[in-house]
């Protein structure tokens, strides 16, 4: 469980236990075929590799498909309203 990691608990430090452990990256594939590549090790990350489970469509498909300067900005502030809504969020 990606909350028995210390490095986990400190980037979520107000995580109450009761929302998702979630993962927001950003990528050139399909959310689909990045999940694949992450859980097959290939350029991916640890937290996914060793702890995901599955996609949330519904969190990421109005997001889908906008330039790699936008999603940077995005992606930061995506993690962060999550956590706001009481998910542990691992952002890279």
């Amino acid at each position: 469980m990606a909350l028995g990691k210390k490095k986990f608990r400190r980037a979520n430090p107000s995580y109450s236990g009761d929302g998702l452990c979630l993962y927001v990256g950003m990528t050139g594939h399909s959310p689909e075929r990045r999940f694949e590549k992450h859980k097959a090790g290939h350029k991916s990350s640890w937290w996914v590799e060793e702890f995901g489970t599955g996609l949330i469509p519904e969190l990421y498909a109005p997001l889908n498909r906008m330039n790699w300067e936008t999603a940077l900005e995005v992606e930061e502030s995506l993690a962060e309203c999550l956590r706001a809504r009481g998910h542990a969020v691992w952002q890279n």
